[in-house]
């Protein structure tokens, strides 16, 4: 009747370069910073997107096998 028995990653013993290398698993989440990431990359993906849909007509976009000159 010692200590209640702990379930996942609390059973395990891990050495200080394994916390380290894998913070992830040790941190707890917080949402501020989650939240700040998920609009960062959206707007990311919303620049790109207004990229491509503003400069889709300056672009030349030929298809097929590349003629030499003396094909004129």
């Amino acid at each position: 009747m010692g200590e209640p028995e702990r379930k996942g990653l609390g059973n395990a013993k891990f050495t200080n370069a394994f916390r380290v290398i894998n913070f992830e698993l040790f941190a707890k989440p917080n949402k501020g910073i989650m939240l700040f990431g998920a609009i960062c990359i959206t707007g990311c993906f919303g620049f790109f997107l207004y990229l491509n849909m503003t400069h889709e007509g300056t672009q030349k976009k030929q298809f097929g096998r590349k003629g030499s000159r003396w094909d004129e």
